[in-house]
């Protein structure tokens, strides 16, 4: 094919397909380059590393009864919620820790509570492509911690915790202790010393309509003994209103106000310390208490926690929560019934449960 020159310039009609298809071969070469056989992603560049879209738990090694404290690494980025679960010997599985990132994150730090029945990890959480996962094993426990956990013995587990309730009763300042064993003083500490405050905002509800049931039922009996009158006695309520059913209106919007704003009980943490169960088995003296209060939660201590073994009991409920500071000490053990959620809140690692826990604390130091 001859290309002509007219004024200066290619003859475009006959020189375009001959551009076009030199394009079309450079593009499908480069295409071909940079991707691998099926079409399926990119492949990699010398130099430009695609991010892998996994999750890696870092801070091993993951050993039962600790708090363990653990950085979730991705390549990709972390966003949204990720979670860390906990798989069973039995096959079942526990939801250990949870918590959002609202920005995109390579890392984020997380800890959760181990006990002799989870043998392994899965965390799972978002990146930008979708959904990532990942694993990390549980390690044994040595035979000596196996000994000190079975001597606590714990009377809770698997099976309901003792729990006193009271509507405005606090708990006692001291408690003497009967020179029992462990397992029975600690039952008598969490049953007289553990004591949760009562949701009273039900029980306004309840007294509002029962007030509102007698009324109606007066009214009735007036009623029924009324005189007829010859004349009509004027109504002070527009014709055709009720009186008991504004009654009724204000009671129920008087009702959702006190569940919507009234005060719902605060988060509470209660601790009784205890000598090593090393020491023997008769436990006797007193329990001299002490309390104080933080945003959003009560904390209830009784004897010296420094050293020893520790009785702990949880409550949080209503979406409340205690700091995990207040509860981890360095190179501690612990058993729970069932290990507490930990929960990322606003960059802040916290503990929650919604029915009273009881767990051990033993050892740690400072």
């Amino acid at each position: 094919m001859r290309l002509a020159f007219r004024s200066g310039r290619f003859e475009w009609p006959l020189a375009a397909p001959l551009l076009v298809s030199m394009l079309l071969s450079v593009a499908l070469s480069a295409s071909a380059a940079d991707f691998d056989p099926k079409g399926s992603r990119p492949m990699a560049q010398p130099g430009f590393d695609a991010p892998v879209d996994r999750l890696i738990i870092e801070g091993g090694p993951f050993l039962p009864f600790r708090l363990a404290r653990a950085s979730v690494v991705s390549e990709a980025g972390i966003i949204g919620r990720i979670r860390i679960s906990g798989l069973l010997w039995d096959g079942g599985r526990r939801a250990l820790f949870e918590g959002d990132t609202e920005a995109l994150a390579g890392r984020v730090e997380t800890a959760f509570f181990l006990d002799g029945e989870i043998k392994s990890l899965v965390v799972e959480a978002r990146g930008p492509s979708g959904e990532m996962s990942g694993e990390a094993s549980v390690d044994p426990s040595s035979v000596e911690e196996e000994a000190s956990i079975a001597a606590l013995g714990i009377p809770y587990r698997g099976s309901s915790s003792p729990l006193a309730m009271s509507v405005s009763k606090s708990p006692p300042l001291r408690l003497a202790l009967g020179g029992g064993g462990l397992q029975h003083e600690s039952f008598v500490a969490a049953s007289r010393l553990f004591v949760v405050p009562l949701d009273r905002r039900p029980l306004y509800v309840v007294f509002g309509y029962a007030l509102l049931a007698a009324l109606i039922a007066s009214l009735r009996r007036r009623e029924r003994v009324k005189p007829i009158s010859e004349e009509p006695t004027p109504r002070a309520l527009p014709r055709g209103l009720d009186f008991r059913f504004v009654a009724l209106g204000l009671t129920a919007i008087a009702a959702s106000a006190t569940l919507i704003f009234g005060s719902p009980p605060e988060a509470s943490l209660f601790s009784a310390a205890f000598p090593s169960p090393e020491g023997g088995s008769a436990v006797s003296g007193e329990l001299e208490g002490s309390f104080d209060s933080g945003p959003g939660y009560k904390r209830y201590s009784w004897g010296d926690a420094s050293s020893g073994a520790l009785l702990i009991g949880l409550y949080t409920p209503n979406g409340s929560s205690v700091p995990l500071e207040l509860i981890e000490k360095k190179d501690a053990l612990y058993r729970f019934e069932v290990p507490p959620l930990v929960r990322l809140e606003r960059d802040e690692l916290v503990v929650v449960s919604p029915r009273l826990r009881l767990g051990w604390r033993l050892h740690g130091r400072e």
